[in-house]
Parts: C-alpha cells; sequence; structure tokens
C-alpha cells in the first residue's frame, strides 16, 4: 500500500493564484488507492498551466477508465497506476489507449508503489508512455513539474494537429469558394470559418463579434457584420464603428499587413490587382495566437480576397 503522505510536502509546492476564466485542462487519475485520488488533487488544486486551470476526472479500476475514455476525448493527461484490478492493469490500458483507440496524443504517467511489478526499462521499451514514476518519489514539487511538462506538452501537439487540419480546412474552403457567386455568401462564409480558425466556434471559450468589408469606399463598404457589429450593415461604416476598430482597420489598410492584438485580429490582403478585403473578429476573451496561427489567417484572408475580386470582375 503506498504512503499517501509521500506525495504531499506542501513546503515544497507553489501556491499559485486561482486560474483565470477559461477552459481546463482534463486530467484523469486512474488509481485503485482513494487516498492516491485525494492527495493527487489536493497538491495540485491551486496549479493552472499556460493560464489555463486544471479539472480531475476520476477512475478505480483500468476496466472503469476504459469505459470513461471511449466517451471523452479531449483528456490532456492520464496519471495511471500500474497494478489494479490485475497485476498488468494500467499496462493494458496503455495498449488499449493507443492501439485500439487509437489515442497518441494524451499524455500518460505511470505511477507504481511497486516498481518490482514492471521494471521501469522494460515498460519504456514496450509501452508508448511519457513517464515512469514510483509513487514514494513523487514529492509535490516533483509532481507539479511532470504534470506541468506533460499538459504544455499535450497543448503543443494539439497546436500542430490544429494547424493540419487547418491547412486542409484551407484548401477545401478555397475550392468551395470558387462555386459561390454571391458576395455576401463568401463573406458570410468567410467569417464562420475563420471563427473556426481562431477557436472561436468552441461556444465554451467565448462569444464574438466580426465583421467583413472591402475598402472599395471611403473608409468601408460593410458586406456582412455580426454580433455587436450586427447594425454595421447597411449604414456609414465611418458613423457607427467603434473608435477603437476603426482606429485598428485603418492601421491594417494603411501598412497593408494584418493586425493581431489581445482579444482581436484584423485581417488584411491586397491582390496584385489592388483589390482589397478586411477581416476583423473581436472576442470576448483574450486570443493568444502562434506565428503559425497569424501565417494561417493572412492565407485565409488571401483567399477570401481573390474569391470575391473573381466575382466582381476585378
Amino acid at each position: 500500500m503506498t504512503n499517501p503522505d509521500a506525495l504531499l510536502k506542501l513546503a515544497d509546492f507553489p501556491v499559485l493564484p486561482a486560474a483565470p476564466a477559461g477552459k481546463p485542462w482534463r486530467v484523469l487519475i486512474v488509481d485503485d488507492e482513494q487516498g492516491i485520488h485525494q492527495v493527487t488533487e489536493l497538491a495540485l488544486r491551486d496549479v493552472q498551466v499556460v493560464g489555463r486551470s486544471i479539472k480531475f476526472l476520476h477512475a478505480y479500476s483500468g476496466a472503469e477508465a476504459r469505459e470513461m475514455l471511449k466517451r471523452e476525448t479531449d483528456i490532456a493527461l492520464i496519471l495511471l497506476d500500474v497494478v489494479m484490478e490485475t497485476d498488468q492493469a494500467g499496462l493494458e490500458l496503455v495498449d488499449f489507449i493507443r492501439n485500439e483507440l487509437r489515442n497518441h496524443i494524451v499524455r500518460i504517467i505511470l505511477r507504481t508503489g511497486q516498481p518490482g511489478q514492471a521494471p521501469e526499462r522494460d515498460v519504456i521499451i514496450r509501452y508508448d508512455i511519457n513517464g515512469y514514476k514510483h509513487k514514494a518519489e513523487l514529492t509535490t514539487t516533483k509532481l507539479f513539474s511532470t504534470v506541468y511538462t506533460a499538459i504544455a506538452a499535450y497543448r503543443d501537439l494539439m497546436a500542430l494537429q490544429h494547424s493540419r487540419q487547418v491547412y486542409r480546412q484551407i484548401l477545401e474552403f478555397a475550392t468551395r469558394l470558387r462555386s459561390i457567386q454571391d458576395v455576401t455568401e463568401i463573406a458570410k462564409i468567410a467569417l464562420t470559418e475563420l471563427a473556426s480558425l481562431l477557436y472561436l466556434d468552441d461556444a465554451a471559450m467565448c462569444a464574438y463579434s466580426a465583421l467583413a468589408a472591402v475598402p472599395e469606399s471611403d473608409p468601408l463598404e460593410v458586406l456582412v457584420a455580426t454580433g455587436e457589429f450586427a447594425s454595421m450593415r447597411g449604414n456609414s461604416p465611418a458613423k457607427v464603428l467603434p473608435d477603437q476598430v476603426k482606429a485598428v482597420v485603418r492601421q491594417a489598410m494603411a501598412e497593408r499587413h494584418s493586425i493581431f492584438g489581445e482579444g482581436q485580429v484584423t485581417g488584411y490582403c491586397e491582390t496584385a490587382r489592388g483589390f482589397r478585403v478586411v477581416l476583423h473578429i473581436q472576442a470576448n476573451a483574450p486570443m493568444s495566437l502562434a506565428p503559425s496561427d497569424r501565417e494561417l489567417v493572412d492565407m485565409f484572408c488571401t483567399n477570401v480576397a481573390f474569391a470575391i475580386e473573381s466575382v466582381r470582375g476585378g
């Protein structure tokens, strides 16, 4: 039986401020000892990873974890006991996750109180795991480091996966636009797709307002507007656009490139023939975009500009 006190040395543990609002990382604890669940959750109760808190899920056997993992698809990390209902229950669960569910994104850290049952070298060689820890050695500081590193790795893998999906999405989007001959419809679809690219289509993240415009008149012709910008269409943008939005749109037009702020994106593109398009999205929560995400926004806006130019005979 593992001594839960070995996991809990609060003097070593940094007490962090409460995490800001946002979607928490989900961590699944799989262990047949109730005390391990309690101590792990207590030790990590105030931890946040890149600005997001942790939500714990619990399973007390390999079989229970299997059923949960069939339903839950957004778990970042599994803290997994090796010996539960059988001596190999934990290892069999790893095989199930990687080979049957084909989930190679979730990070898996094995924790064992009986290291002789599954020698570390053999386990690391044979199984696709991301760490092997002896429970007796896991102080809260080491547990914090292990969990933080694993979730950060999960975040990076998800970002890479998202980028690949977006590349495919943009290619499909460009193909789809060729069959649309209505400028308003192109703009409407463009805003929806751009919100998806920026993760804003997830209702749990935040609401957003958006507009699509072409600078053919002074200063803009608003094609489509949503959210708090809905009243813009059909009115003079110079009169009804908020000053902050007017300023960033003018900056994008003057500098001829997209502008990325903490809670907003102003995508800008100008075709070789001089046709220009502005897509502005303002979210109710901060957005943190990697350089690769910004390149994707520019690529996306380019496709929109060419599509609208083609319809208008530019």
